[in-house]
């Protein structure tokens, strides 16, 4: 049905970064999960981001690793860590939703 529409889908997968889903995600979804979920701290945020180190080769045009939602404006980070928060996953061409 969505395909008679005509109209493009973003399907996000999560495994929580189960059996690297960046190595087969791309052949059923637009974007998976790479990791557990974030938690509205600095540390959780930093710890995230560690485990994307040399995912970058996995992600482009259609196909997104996505290390979880943005924690900015929930109260556990200061405003310059949301700063940092934003950039991090901005860098990383993390979907921003």
């Amino acid at each position: 049905a969505i395909a008679a529409t005509g109209s493009k889908i973003q399907l996000n997968m999560c495994v929580w970064g189960i059996d690297s889903p960046w190595l087969w995600g791309p052949q059923i979804a637009t974007s998976w999960r790479t990791t557990v979920d974030i938690f509205d701290s600095y540390d959780s945020m930093v710890d995230i981001a560690d485990m994307q180190v040399d995912l970058n080769q996995y992600a482009g045009p259609g196909s997104w690793n996505d290390p979880d939602a943005l924690e900015i404006g929930n109260g556990g980070l200061s405003f310059e860590e949301s700063k940092t928060h934003f950039m991090l996953w901005s860098v990383m061409a993390a979907p921003l939703f």
